[in-house]
């Protein structure tokens, strides 16, 4: 598969590559371009998370309908993201807060049907983004955070976007 992907190699995806969904993959190239233009210094990496691309229906809160779920939709539909910040001393960084809601615009630009947000993750806060298809011209939008038992449970967007510290 040569996609001519100017922000990711196909190392980058793992196993996965070979099932990744074309369509999947150049929105997220275009994501990244997007972000890489609206924001210095950003860039967007695969979460390190067992699960961040492909996974068996087993896996994951919502299991069999999940876009991650390769053996539903025959390739990998969703991919977690975590984008950041290199500042030029060369530390790395999440995004700060209105820097994540400029992602989330830039996201929906670059034509994704799913948004998620994860104030939570490690090393960086980050991101659902996936390709389903949008119904009446709708995003699916959500976040996640960690309960006080340290459970991550599905909040509303605006929740986590609120949540959200670099």
């Amino acid at each position: 598969m040569d996609l001519n992907l100017k922000h990711f190699s196909p190392r980058e995806f793992g196993i996965w590559w070979p099932s990744m969904n074309s369509d999947q993959l150049l929105k997220l190239d275009h994501f990244a371009a997007l972000l890489a233009a609206a924001i210095p210094g950003a860039h967007v990496m695969i979460s390190p998370s067992l699960g961040a691309l492909g996974r068996p229906a087993n896996i994951g809160s919502n299991g069999g309908s999940s876009m991650h779920n390769v053996t539903k939709w025959g390739t990998v539909r969703a991919s977690d993201v975590m984008p950041y910040v290199v500042e030029p001393d060369g530390s790395k960084r999440s995004l700060s807060p209105w820097e994540i809601r400029k992602a989330v615009e830039l996201a929906a630009q670059a034509g994704f049907g799913g948004i998620g947000v994860y104030p939570d993750w490690q090393p960086f806060a980050g991101m659902h983004l996936d390709n389903r298809q949008r119904i009446n011209g709708h995003i699916a939008r959500w976040g996640m955070m960690l309960d006080a038992n340290g459970v991550q449970v599905e909040v509303a967007q605006a929740t986590a976007l609120q949540a959200w510290r670099a």
